[in-house]
C-alpha cells in the first residue's frame, strides 16, 4: 500500500490501519530519538541507573515557558494503559495553521510518552527531535552541574573542559554525597 497520501487515512479499515500504524512506527520513529529529563536531581536510583553508579554528572536547565507552550518538552504519563492515537489528528498539510501544527504534534508526541506506573520515580520529561537535533535553540539554559559522589577526577576534569570550551566555565558546581546517618542524597 502507498501510505504517502494522508488524506486515503480517512477510508481506511481496520487492516489498512493497522498496516499504516505499523509503517510509521517503522520508517518515522525510527528517525526520531529524544532527550529524557528528570524533576528530581537527588534520586538515588536515577544516578545509579543513569549516572553509572554515582560516577556521572546531571545538568539542571532552566527552560523557558516557550517549550511548554509548543510542546517540545512533555511531561511522560505513567500508566498501564497506552492511550489510542487519533490518527485524524496526525492530518496536517501546507494549507494548516500554525495551531494545527502544534495540536498534531502535541498528539503525536504524547502517545509516545507513557510509561508503565513502575517507572514514575523518574518523574520524566521528554523532548523529541531528529538525530543530529540541535539544542532548544537559546530556549534551554544549563544553570548547573552536579557531579556523582565517585565521580573519577580524569573524567571530571574532561567535563570541565568542556565546560569551559563552550563558555560555561562559571556555572555553579555541586558535589552529590549520602546525608549523614541517611541513605539519601
Amino acid at each position: 500500500n502507498n501510505f504517502e497520501n494522508r488524506s486515503d487515512w480517512l477510508s481506511y479499515n481496520d487492516e489498512q490501519l493497522i498496516e499504516c500504524l505499523n509503517f510509521l512506527r517503522r520508517n518515522i520513529l525510527s528517525g526520531l530519538c529524544f532527550s529524557s529529563f528528570s524533576e528530581d536531581y537527588k534520586n538515588i536510583l536515577m544516578w545509579s541507573h543513569y549516572a553509572s553508579s554515582h560516577t556521572g554528572f546531571c545538568l539542571a536547565f532552566d527552560f523557558s515557558e516557550e517549550i511548554l507552550i509548543e510542546n517540545d518538552l512533555i511531561k511522560v504519563k505513567y500508566s498501564e494503559k497506552v492511550e489510542s492515537l487519533n490518527i485524524k489528528s496526525l492530518i496536517c498539510d501546507e494549507n494548516s495553521s500554525s495551531e494545527e501544527l502544534i495540536a498534531m504534534k502535541r498528539d503525536f508526541y504524547n502517545s509516545l510518552t507513557v510509561k508503565s506506573p513502575q517507572w514514575i520515580y523518574e518523574q520524566e520529561w521528554r523532548s523529541w527531535g531528529h538525530p543530529g537535533y540541535e539544542d532548544f535553540n537559546g530556549r534551554a539554559k544549563i544553570v548547573k552541574i552536579y557531579f556523582g559522589y565517585r565521580i573519577d577526577k580524569e573524567f571530571e576534569k574532561i567535563v570541565r573542559n568542556i565546560l569551559q570550551s563552550i563558555g560555561l566555565e562559571g556555572i555553579e558546581i555541586q558535589y552529590m554525597d549520602i546525608q549523614d546517618n541517611s541513605t539519601c542524597l
